[in-house]
């Protein structure tokens, strides 16, 4: 960039200024700025974020480290922001990883990243002597806490995806995290009987292993506002919590205590019913196929209301929709919803058939209540099969303040849309402003 006279702006910023332009450039990139001028150098030396996993260099398939470590050698930056390795295709322990860790301890970092593919390794001793560390990511290792590790003092963000992991090193990690915000547990191997207790805790995101070794969660976060859970039914226990956001995308079967799977049963509506009921502060609620499945079976088939959800303010719903009756009790429950303002929903059929297998009757007698508050309808991937098309008629009839009704097509040629569109503009509608 050059002003009137050739002169370069770029190089005539302060140094503190250039240094933060090179942390948005992959390692290799900020080297080749030393050929740039004079001034620019030694300036990628002081970079304040080292990130392998975005440089162009094959970490991934190589066994030749040297390039790190040579980098890492005339690095001269007293603190890092962040860093980050990755490494897939080893055979065994390599010696440097401990050294790109301790490296980065003694640097003060930050955000630390550490992701290995194909086998799990042994998280360096190093790691626990990195106190200045806010957040932390570890993917594909064995992780343990060493007799005197004391805690992250600082840390407030916790990812630990695709590694082994016992429910006592959960918990102690976690209790030794005293400022912790957020936890991420993904497809971690070892899970049984896992207790969070944390007090500032506000955001939980628990993807079970396909393994589907869980068996019980157990939360005592009264500070919790945000709660995700992926995988199978499993008994819940939410205590002192102020919950408002709230994903569950349940898998269609459980793990019994000798680890065998089953289909679930109705025998198991009584805990699922306990965690709906400990949900009543929620105003964000995001489901699956299940969902419907299970307010039909459990509830409205029943001559049963769900009432528990009069807080609730946005709706989201993804998936299946195969049988008029989980359409009518769908409905029925967002009636019970006394404060829902907006429903997303989006047909995904290509994400496969998450159902519990419950049988769910066609044509079910229920008394479907207006929509008062409901102002907003968003739906994507609507490709008009019967039960989508009897969904729609019936939200745009219930909602009586109804403002703003928004659908993305899933697939079809724009004759087949412009054919959609006029079949749902005909359908009738309680709000006139729609």
């Amino acid at each position: 960039m050059e002003a009137t006279g050739g002169k370069d702006l770029i190089s005539s910023l302060p140094d503190d200024i250039l240094v933060r332009i090179l942390s948005f450039l992959p390692v290799e990139s900020t080297i080749r700025t030393s050929i740039l001028s004079t001034r620019w150098r030694h300036l990628w030396k002081y970079n304040l974020v080292i990130d392998f996993t975005m440089s162009t260099y094959s970490l991934l398939d190589s066994e030749d480290y040297s390039f790190v470590s040579r980098f890492l050698a005339l690095h001269r930056a007293p603190k890092l922001q962040r860093f980050a390795i990755c490494r897939s295709g080893c055979k065994g322990f390599v010696p440097e990883v401990e050294l790109w860790v301790a490296f980065a301890a003694t640097r003060d970092v930050q955000e630390l990243e550490i992701i290995f593919y194909d086998v799990y390794f042994e998280v360096p001793l190093s790691l626990y002597a990195a106190k200045s560390i806010k957040s932390l990511y570890l993917s594909g290792v064995c992780f343990s806490s060493p007799p005197n590790f004391n805690g992250f003092f600082l840390l407030k963000d916790l990812s630990i995806g695709f590694s082994g992991i016992g429910d006592e090193v959960v918990e102690a990690i976690v209790s030794s995290c005293p400022i912790l915000e957020s936890l991420t547990l993904q497809r971690c191997s070892g899970l049984n009987k896992v207790k969070i207790a944390s007090w500032g805790l506000k955001r939980l995101v628990f993807d079970e292993t396909e393994l589907g070794e869980l068996l019980e969660l157990e939360i005592e976060a009264p500070n919790l506002v945000c709660f995700k859970y992926q995988g199978s039914v499993v008994t819940f226990c939410l205590k002192h919590h102020c919950v408002a956001e709230v994903e569950l995308l349940y898998r269609m079967f459980l793990r019994t205590d000798i680890g065998y799977e089953r289909e679930f049963q109705e025998a198991d509506f009584g805990y699922v019913k306990t965690l709906m009921d400990d949900l009543s502060c929620v105003k964000v609620l995001s489901v699956s196929s299940w969902f419907t499945e299970f307010m039909a079976t459990a509830y409205y088939s029943i001559g049963d209301r769900c009432l528990a959800f009069q807080n609730l303010k946005k709706f989201c719903w993804s998936g299946w929709l195969k049988a008029k009756g989980n359409v009518i009790s769908l409905v029925a429950f967002l009636g019970d919803c006394a404060s829902l303002e907006l429903i997303e929903l989006d047909f995904n059929y290509l994400a496969g058939d998450p159902r519990l297998g419950l049988k769910v009757e066609e044509e079910l007698k229920i008394r479907m209540g207006c929509l008062y508050q409901l102002r907003k309808i968003k739906v994507i991937r609507y490709a008009g099969i019967a039960c989508e098309m009897e969904l729609i008629k019936l939200l745009l009839e219930k909602a009586i303040i109804l403002d703003t009704f928004s659908m993305a097509f899933a697939y079809g040629s724009k004759e087949h849309h412009t054919k959609l569109e006029k079949q749902v503009s005909l359908f009738p509608r309680g709000s006139p402003h729609a």
